[in-house]
């Protein structure tokens, strides 16, 4: 273009207030540069430590990398988006799911997408992408056995809603660790779907019923302190009464009345790590290699003051 073409149209542009479309870039381009990053959009979501850790994680693995950032909220009763181009729809390169059964209606459907994808947590045997997660099972295991060793044979779950993975492998993780000890040990099973209210309501019935337990495992941290809130309801202390256990380790562990004994999972560095393999996929070998392989991450028991050896 003629250097004086190029003023006359540049002085046009800055008159009119004209500025470049980056989706017009995108058409005639190869890539987008772009990673999306697929959330549910849940009332309160941005105030949940595990979902902050996640997109803080995914961004810092981005930051310096010629690659942005794109969060797609999508509504789970909208699912399944089991047919969406996500590629052409969303002007991506590669896609980080998170929650992915609540928006495909199964595994098989991820490596149908047709494009590089991550999925975070909630493992499955049949998914046939990438994937980055904490050890569950390992989780419900170490519950268990400290839990079991200081003397706790009575105990109850409070499991998450049906379509987590994580949560079907932390509570089988802790009935295969009891299933192994040679004392007779009872496990109960309560659903609270990773509520905090409904898992009120379930933990307040149940304590009505006068239960024999001395130990209450969650499966993560959220139902934890709503059972904390249900048992001071009921005249009752923790761990005086009843030992509570969460699972994530996130703020409200360390702050609650008493502290949470739980287990740790690395969250920020789960999604940062995936999220920088999907961008060396990406720059290595583009679109057209199959994108898969799945990194398991060690957690951790923490220790606070929440349990206690039985009375």
């Amino acid at each position: 273009m003629a250097g004086k073409t190029r003023e006359r149209i540049d002085a046009v542009a800055k008159r009119l207030g004209y500025t470049p479309s980056l989706a017009a870039r995108q058409l005639v381009g190869a890539t987008s540069k772009a990673i999306g990053v697929v959330f549910a959009h849940l009332p309160g979501m941005f105030m949940n430590h595990y979902h902050t850790s996640l997109l803080a994680g995914i961004a810092d693995a981005l930051l310096d990398t010629g690659y942005r950032f794109k969060l797609i909220l999508l509504k789970p009763e909208q699912s399944p988006w089991d047919r969406y181009d996500f590629r052409r729809g969303e002007a991506i390169d590669g896609l980080v799911v998170t929650h992915w059964p609540t928006f495909f209606s199964r595994a098989t459907v991820l490596e149908r997408l047709g494009i590089p994808c991550l999925v975070i947590n909630d493992p499955n045997p049949k998914i046939r992408v990438a994937g980055s997660s904490g050890d569950s099972r390992m989780g419900g295991e170490l519950a268990a056995r400290y839990l079991y060793e200081r003397g706790h044979r009575h105990m109850a779950i409070v499991a998450g809603p049906s379509w987590s993975s994580d949560s079907r492998l932390r509570v089988a993780g802790f009935q295969a660790y009891v299933r192994r000890m040679t004392s007779r040990v009872q496990v109960n099973i309560l659903h609270g779907e990773y509520d905090e209210e409904r898992t009120r309501q379930v933990v307040t019935e149940w304590l009505k019923r006068r239960p024999t337990a001395t130990a209450l495992f969650c499966c993560n941290d959220q139902m934890a302190v709503a059972a904390l809130g249900a048992l001071r309801q009921q005249g009752l202390t923790c761990p005086r009464n009843l030992s509570i256990m969460g699972y994530d380790d996130d703020p409200r562990a360390q702050t609650s009345q008493p502290p949470l004994t739980t287990i740790r999972v690395p969250v920020y560095d789960i999604a940062r790590a995936g999220a920088t393999r999907l961008v060396e996929h990406l720059m290595r070998e583009g679109r057209g290699v199959p994108f898969r392989g799945h990194t398991m991450f060690p957690v951790e028991l923490i220790e606070r003051a929440s349990t206690r050896r039985p009375t």
